[in-house]
């Protein structure tokens, strides 16, 4: 079974289509990439895919289980996290307190107790500053635990985002250009860290401009153009398409695009 599923899945604006009929399977633990042209349609469909928009038709779901027109908590709570292609970090707070707004979902915690300090809420506070503590060890941000967000260098930023997005434990993770900006050796190192997580039990969604690391990363691709599937398949499936190649770099340059 897919752990993600579209059903022809279309988001109009206005007279505008973004998506049109889409369908797309992501099984579970797998390493997927979503790509196309700029404007083709992969941040629209991402943000249905998370609940920040209700696709105008078509069905959406998560474990089999129909999801679409459920906001972006809920979806949340189901399991899927995502990072976005422009930083959201709240670049006041600290590190710690960044990783910490990840776990709001898992914080089962009423008003009164926390008013009252109860031994529950003081357990759940611990819980939650270990896990919080575990992440930063694990993506490398322990140092900077205590700086306030704005003043990590950009790659950091983008490591705390993609941090803050894991902390939850998803099952579903959807990153949005997470290479955008960073240098070669951070993105080197950022490949590296993506590439462990379907075996921690996440799987992975990527959108992604740089193809090296899409190529190098994933196991299955879909590609879009003008809000529409133009292809499916392995890598090297997606390099030799014709048509993939004609939407990226336009006609008459197919047999040199592709190597």
């Amino acid at each position: 079974m897919s752990l993600l599923e579209t059903r022809s899945i279309t988001m109009k604006f206005g007279g505008l289509t973004a998506v049109g009929d889409v369908s797309m399977k992501v099984k579970p633990s797998r390493l997927h990439a979503l790509i196309g042209p700029n404007g083709a349609g992969k941040s629209t469909l991402i943000n249905v895919i998370s609940g920040f928009y209700r696709p105008t038709s078509g069905s959406l779901l998560f474990e089999g289980q129909e999801v679409q027109g459920r906001g972006s908590a809920q979806l949340s709570h189901l399991g899927i996290s995502r990072t976005f292609q422009n930083l959201r970090l709240f670049r006041n707070l600290t590190v710690m307190e960044n990783i910490l707004i990840g776990l709001h979902n898992q914080i089962d915690v009423s008003f009164l107790p926390s008013l009252l300090r109860t031994s529950g809420h003081r357990a759940a506070e611990r819980e939650a500053m270990e896990t919080a503590e575990a992440m930063l060890n694990e993506v490398g941000l322990r140092e900077f635990r205590d700086r306030p967000a704005r003043t990590l260098p950009y790659g950091k930023q983008k490591w705390l985002e993609v941090a803050r997005s894991l902390v939850s434990r998803p099952k579903l993770l959807l990153l949005d250009e997470p290479a955008a900006g960073l240098n070669a050796t951070e993105s080197e190192e950022l490949e590296q860290f993506i590439r462990t997580l379907p075996d921690k039990g996440v799987t992975v969604l990527l959108i992604e401009h740089d193809m090296r690391l899409v190529m190098s990363l994933a196991e299955r691709i879909t590609v879009l153009n003008f809000g529409r599937v133009i292809a499916e398949g392995t890598p090297q499936e997606v390099r030799d398409d014709p048509t993939v190649i004609e939407a990226y770099l336009g006609k008459g340059r197919s047999h040199a695009a592709a190597h």
